[in-house]
Formats: structure tokens, sequence, C-alpha cells
């Protein structure tokens, strides 16, 4: 199917759960005199492949292929729709897939996802205009101005992916094995460095060593639990609400992500209907 090679148990069901919003979405929206905009930030080729995680009765690891968001997202009536991505052979898989689709409106850029996220904000009129953002990264790409130019449209509704077990790694559990490159990463997706002083506290004194220096080495406190949610309660800051979120486990039990869900539109009429579109969608899906 493609190249596309990343993912597992998860992938299907965070594709599962954005396939059943934009279906709700696209239902509830119809009759409304607004175009509806499908924005995909790191859309990859259209496909998705990854192992699944062998039995004990076999040595072999079934490789799941399925379609990505793109394609998912095809299918539903969306206005015009937005695919953006930076590695060059999934630029043209876009382009393979948007000459196929010649009756949808379909605007392909090649570059990196903050920016060109951060543009369309700034570019498109939002009193006439809405859309569902899909926020997919790899790992600890996004930066958190990008999150804010999204809340300032109060226009869309964003499914973010948030990279815990990068979080989670780049926040060493000591500080001293912070180095410059983890500091810009954590700062860049949670907006400053403020997190250090939350995450760290000072250990107890102790006792002098050879050379009557006190060996002392800040430790992170937050366990995974406590880191996610910080990160929760800093995008509750910005967004007018962000759903608890759901966590995605590796194929060995780890968590992995996090997937939210935020709205930015705080007018009581589009909050609501974004809220039960959810509610509904978790519902059925997660119980």
């Amino acid at each position: 199917m493609s190249d596309h090679f990343f993912g597992g148990g998860w992938t299907r069901t965070k594709l599962d759960l954005l396939q059943a919003y934009i279906q709700c979405y696209t239902t509830a929206m119809k009759n409304q005199r607004l175009t509806l905009h499908y924005i995909d930030s790191f859309a990859g080729t259209g496909n998705q492949s990854f192992k699944k995680e062998a039995d004990l009765f076999t040595e072999d690891e079934e490789v799941v292929q399925m379609e990505g968001s793109v394609k998912i997202a095809l299918k539903e009536r969306f206005h015009h729709y937005h695919f953006i991505e930076l590695k060059k052979s999934h630029f043209q898989a876009l382009e393979s897939i948007r000459d196929n689709n010649p009756e949808k409106k379909i605007d392909l850029y090649l570059g990196d996802a903050n920016e060109e996220v951060r543009k369309l904000c700034n570019s498109i009129d939002w009193r006439y205009n809405r859309a569902v953002l899909f926020l997919d990264p790899y790992g600890m790409e996004l930066e958190w101005s990008t999150l804010e130019a999204i809340r300032n449209t109060r226009a869309i509704d964003v499914w973010f992916l948030f990279p815990l077990s990068g979080l989670f790694r780049n926040a060493a559990t000591k500080k001293s094995k912070l180095d410059d490159g983890k500091i810009q990463a954590v700062s860049r997706i949670l907006g400053n460095d403020q997190w250090l002083d939350v995450f760290y506290s000072s250990p107890e004194p102790m006792a002098l060593d050879l050379f009557d220096e006190h060996q002392e080495d800040e430790t992170r406190e937050l366990d995974v639990n406590g880191l996610e949610s910080y990160v929760t309660n800093r995008l509750r800051e910005m967004f007018p609400y962000v759903e608890a979120p759901i966590r995605l486990n590796n194929n060995r039990g780890v968590p992995h992500f996090s997937l939210y869900f935020a709205i930015s539109n705080d007018q009581p009429k589009a909050f609501g209907l974004a809220k039960r579109l959810y509610t509904g969608v978790r519902k059925a899906l997660l119980t």
C-alpha cells in the first residue's frame, strides 16, 4: 500500500475515533452556511503500515496495513482539504491521491507542519469557515505557538496526539541528565521552561564528599501520570475546553501517547455541539 511504516495497536484506536468524529461533525454541520475544512498536519501517504505484536505460537510478526487519516477524511463531506507533509516521498503519494480525487478541493503543502498550520490559521477568515484539525506528530515536533494559533481562530476542533513517551524520555529522571537539546524539545512543546521548576525538586542535603562539596541532584517528582496531568492543565489554560486524554499504550503496554480533544470555539452553540459529538463518539467506541 505504501512505505509509510509507522504505528502500532494504538493506530487503529486513534483513527477510529477520528473517523467517527468527522462523520458526526460533517453530518451535524451540513446545513450550516459555513465552509468546512479538514486539516491534516502530519499527513503521511494516505496509508499506514505497522507490525502487530507476535503471539506465543509464532515467531512471525503480522504486518497490518490500513488507510490513514487522509483517505479516511476524504470519505466525508468537507468542502476543503489541507494536507501537510514534510517528507518528499510522502508528499508525492499525496499528489497521487489529489490527482485521483479531482472532485475534491485538496491543497497540499510541502513543509514544516508548524509553519503551515500557523499560515492556514492566519489566512482563513474564520467568520465563515470551520475546521477539524488532526495533529499527529511522530514525536516532539509540535510547537506551542502552533497550538496558540489554533486557539486564536476560535473555529477549530482539534484532535492532538501528544507524545507522552517522548516527554518522559526527554524530561530525564535526574536534572543533571538534561542537555540543551532535551530542554529545548520539552520547552518547545510545552510553551516555556517553567516545567523545570515543576518537574524537579531539590533533594535533602547530603553529607560532604571527599572534596567537601555537596553531591546533590534534583530529581523529577512526576511519574507518567503526573506528566500527563501537567500537559492537560497546560492545554486547559489555553483552550476553552479540553477533554481528559485517552491513553494509548504501545504493544508492550507501555504508555506511548495521550490523545486529546480540544475545542477552540467558545461560543455556546458551537462549544456545546463539539462536546456532544465527542462524548457520543467516545462512549460508542470506548465503552
